[in-house]
């Protein structure tokens, strides 16, 4: 969606940075492992739409904490378990090796 807008505006993320840091953090730096997260709460927002659209007694905004209560859950569950790669955070030098 961003791709066909031709604009950008303020907010029009809608915050789902975090989601996408949690996609990486949770898919272990690994490509298959990020697009499996990516798909997840992927997943869990299309839920939260569905479940909008078909008429779940529960307020709008509690539905749309949805994917990231999942986001959270699933950072929960994953604390111990993932290892950042070893140069995260430092500076690249050419010719440094």
């Amino acid at each position: 969606m961003l791709g066909q807008g031709g604009n950008f505006s303020e907010d029009m993320t809608s915050g789902r940075g975090y989601i996408a840091l949690a996609a990486v953090i949770l898919g272990r730096y690994i490509p298959f492992g990020m697009l499996g997260a990516a798909l997840i709460f992927g997943g869990a927002n299309a839920l939260q739409i569905r479940l909008q659209a078909i008429g779940v007694p529960l307020p709008t905004q509690a539905l749309a904490m949805l994917p990231y209560i999942i986001t959270l859950i699933a950072l929960l569950g994953s604390i111990g378990k993932n290892s950042a790669p070893e140069a995260l955070g430092k500076p690249y030098i050419r010719g440094a090796r």
